[in-house]
């Protein structure tokens, strides 16, 4: 899967869910690979979801709660 993803310049992002810890990596293409933290980790008294914002040069996602805030800029072309 990743060989697929690394084929298309079009990619900047892989998105999954879930890891109970959460986790975040920038692959040598520049493709950053994001997995959103487990809600069953999340206190009731909190929140744990985000919205990401998608511009030309970069995603922002705007995390609540156990999410965090993230900038992802897209690799030069």
């Amino acid at each position: 899967m990743l060989s697929m993803l690394q084929a298309h310049s079009s990619v900047v992002c892989f998105i999954a869910g879930h890891d109970h810890d959460g986790g975040y990596y920038l692959d040598d293409c520049g493709i950053h690979h994001l997995t959103f933290e487990g809600v069953i980790e999340t206190s009731p008294e909190s929140q744990a979801f985000g919205t990401v914002h998608v511009y030309e040069d970069r995603m922002i996602l705007e995390g609540r709660g156990r999410i965090p805030r993230r900038v992802l800029w897209y690799r030069e072309r």
